[in-house]
């Protein structure tokens, strides 16, 4: 039997980075390179995207640690 893997579930981080709720589309998850199933960008280590993101040289950073290059 082969593993499948699949990305972290999408989060939306609001409110200055305080709030988090599920995407509102089911089953919402966050590729590798940093892109929502949804279209919206989220860190790919952890799932979380809206507030917590910013620019960080020729990629992006989280505010929860994580940084990786634009996809």
């Amino acid at each position: 039997m082969s593993a499948v893997l699949t990305g972290h579930a999408h989060i939306k981080v609001t409110g200055g980075g305080l709030d988090f709720e599920p995407c509102e589309d089911p089953g919402c998850t966050v590729d590798p390179g940093g892109l929502a199933s949804c279209g919206r960008l989220a860190c790919p280590e952890c799932g979380c995207g809206g507030d917590n993101l910013e620019l960080a040289g020729d990629g992006y950073a989280c505010s929860f640690g994580h940084a990786w290059r634009a996809a």
